[in-house]
């Protein structure tokens, strides 16, 4: 059985492909900091190609390191305001090539989807940085996007020792990953990995009928448990 792909291989890593969108494997690194190194070379990446950068956080927490790490390696970054609306998207788009805004998944503007929005000659790639709990949350991120009106790239960029992986994954599995000779400083694709994520927090949604607001998703489990 393959346990994963590399990212960043000759291949497309595509897991949906549609006029306008395409929805790329989930990326796994084994610790934050190792994120953070291939975050950024993507990024350098991306710039070559796409308008614009979208950096997604759900917590503050994630926000607040993601600036941390941009600033650690020299990545020109904005932050978006508190409603991002696909018409802001748009003009930051054509304002500079590459550039990279950072904002947090509460302020894309739910109100876009009932909008009628001219389509715009504009590639952007949206880089999720963490999975919310609640799956909703995440789906709702992945319809915006399917509605937005330029040519949109999706990916998720997850380190396996963040508290939404740890709480998925089993600590021998991430062994066996380095066994097999994952490192640090490399990005992999696991259908394996995504599939245990996604039912772990599907059966665990289902239990919770808790969601307070939190700072982070350590605090987000403290504050919801069942």
């Amino acid at each position: 059985m393959q346990l994963w792909g590399y990212h960043f291989g000759r291949l497309k890593s595509w897991l949906i492909s549609q006029r306008g969108f395409d929805r790329y494997h989930d990326s796994y690194s084994l610790t934050r900091q190792g994120m953070a190194t291939c975050l950024a070379a993507a990024i350098e990446r991306r710039k070559k190609l796409d308008a614009a950068i979208l950096l997604v956080a759900h917590f503050q927490s994630t926000f607040i390191r993601t600036q941390e790490f941009l600033e650690q390696f020299n990545v020109d970054y904005q932050v978006s305001g508190a409603v991002l609306r696909p018409e802001d998207l748009a003009e930051f788009g054509r304002s500079t090539r590459g550039s990279v805004l950072l904002t947090l998944a509460g302020s894309l503007d739910d109100m876009s989807l009932a909008r009628q929005v001219v389509p715009q000659s504009i590639d952007l790639s949206v880089m999720v940085l963490e999975r919310h709990p609640i799956p909703a949350e995440d789906r709702r991120i992945e319809s915006l996007c399917r509605l937005w009106p330029f040519h949109i790239r999706l990916g998720y960029f997850l380190a396996l020792d963040d508290a939404v992986q740890r709480r998925c994954i089993h600590p021998t599995t991430v062994v066996l990953l380095q066994q097999l000779g994952l490192r640090d400083h490399e990005l992999i694709t696991s259908h394996m990995l995504t599939q245990r994520i996604e039912t772990v927090l599907a059966r665990e949604a289902l239990k919770n009928k808790l969601q307070r607001p939190a700072e982070s998703p350590e605090q987000w489990f403290e504050l919801n448990r069942s």
